[in-house]
């Protein structure tokens, strides 16, 4: 990809300041692919307050995540993967927190899969 955009632009890659911008931004376009599943990576400040909203509420095991993964569709789907733990037991369990997003609408968790 890196020769491609190089030929495009005409630039230098070394000598061009922005590129890496340039190389990040067509990178999350790509991930961002209706339909596809992004990698699993991690957690920002809005995928952050999703999971929190999702999760209000939710009593017995402890969910902390730790990477997300997201699919566009018509809202958002998310697949939180999480360590889980039912306080005060020290057992420690990983397990996939699925929750829809939508468009205009409140995040609600649509399955959690122990793994």
């Amino acid at each position: 990809m890196e020769t491609r955009n190089h030929y495009k632009t005409g630039r230098n890659p070394k000598s061009h300041k922005s590129r890496k911008s340039k190389i990040l931004i067509m990178t999350t376009a790509q991930e961002s692919l209706v339909g596809g599943w992004t990698a699993y990576h991690a957690l920002t400040p809005e995928d952050q307050k999703v999971f929190d909203e999702a999760m209000r509420g939710f009593v017995g095991v402890k969910y902390t995540p730790q990477l997300v993964s997201t699919q566009l569709v018509n809202g958002t789907n998310y697949r939180f993967k999480c360590s889980a733990s039912m306080p005060p037991a020290q057992v420690v369990w990983e397990a996939i927190v699925e929750i829809y997003s939508p468009i205009e609408g409140v995040p609600h968790v649509v399955s959690i899969t122990r793994i």
